[in-house]
């Protein structure tokens, strides 16, 4: 925390009127996504005064990202986030069989790194007038040579830059039923033929942005009972869920670090707050998914949960006394 808010405030206030701002650039850090496994380079910005601006610019333009964003975007936005998007995949699965028949699971090679600052600065000109907050948004954008990985401005950026092939692939397309998490992409329907026809006119408009599908594209079947009642087909794995006909799971790396971090922590007496919280914030993966066994057999026999949320909210009213907020 700043400690002369006022003071601070009021330099803001300053580079904002006669736009004096540079982009402060950090090295890169490289982090392994907990999911993917994937290794990320990661950019970084000091919080006086780049995040504070980018926060700014954000709020400033938020209302008009959100006026065109299609309602099946799902990532990087408040209430939008994977259990957002999975409500609406169970209930497409459920009300609407026959265009939930086939699917096609596509995302973009290496987004980030791939998105350009002119393309994105030419898709933002087709809609914004030039403005102090353009010339600011401009010089974030241009002091790095891809979209970074890491900054505010990035995730609104990465959104707002797909928002054409969103409504391409709703209206021209006309695909029942879409949805995307940042530039992971799930298309259903009932003609496998169309879903394919669909992928190469994705990748032709991709191209028009100098960017390109991953090879790993898919079109499956989606998970059905035959009249025998056997399974067939493949379930979808989309936002850390496996989607099936009558149920959905977790991922199995997710269901893998749970397991671990319950075995972590039931060995030790006193386990630190981060391990408890980490525990407890596994719960929105267990209760939004068809995991009662799962919870039975690894979690509820090793841990005493209500212990764990005593512990975690003695900690916290012990924070706020101490902060004098209480």
């Amino acid at each position: 925390m700043l400690a002369n808010q006022r003071y601070y405030a009021l330099k803001i206030q300053n580079t904002l009127e006669d736009e004096s701002f540079e982009p402060t650039i950090r090295p890169k850090f490289k982090i392994i996504d907990g999911v993917s496994k994937k290794e990320r380079e990661i950019d970084s910005a000091p919080f006086f005064p780049d995040q504070i601006i980018h926060t700014l610019l954000i709020t400033e333009f938020k209302p008009y990202f959100m006026k065109g964003m299609y309602e099946f975007c799902c990532a990087c936005v408040s209430n939008r986030g994977s259990h957002y998007g999975k409500k609406y995949v169970e209930r497409w699965i459920k009300t609407d069989k026959s265009n939930v028949k086939y699917y096609l699971k596509l995302d973009i090679k290496k987004y980030y790194p791939s998105l350009k600052p002119k393309v994105v600065w030419k898709i933002l000109c087709k809609k914004f007038k030039n403005c102090k907050a353009m010339r600011m948004l401009k010089k974030i954008i241009f002091a790095y040579p891809n979209l970074p990985i890491g900054l505010l401005t990035s995730q609104w950026l990465a959104n707002f830059c797909l928002q054409e092939l969103d409504h391409y692939i709703k209206e021209v397309l006309q695909t029942p039923h879409y949805i995307r998490y940042l530039d992971d992409m799930i298309l259903f329907s009932s003609n496998k033929k169309k879903l394919h026809q669909a992928r190469i006119m994705i990748g032709n408009f991709l191209a028009g942005m100098d960017l390109q599908l991953k090879s790993t594209w898919q079109v499956s079947r989606f998970d059905y009972f035959d009249k025998s009642s056997k399974r067939k087909g493949q379930d979808l794995d989309f936002m850390g869920f496996r989607f099936f006909r009558d149920k959905t799971i977790m991922r199995k790396a997710i269901s893998l670090r749970i397991r671990r971090r319950v075995a972590k922590v039931s060995k030790i007496s006193k386990p630190s707050i981060k391990d408890v919280k980490a525990v407890l914030s596994y719960f929105g993966w267990i209760k939004h998914t068809n995991s009662f066994n799962f919870y039975n057999d690894v979690v509820r026999k090793n841990l005493d949960i209500k212990k764990l949320k005593r512990m975690v909210s003695n900690y916290d009213r012990s924070k706020r006394f101490a902060t004098g907020s209480i």
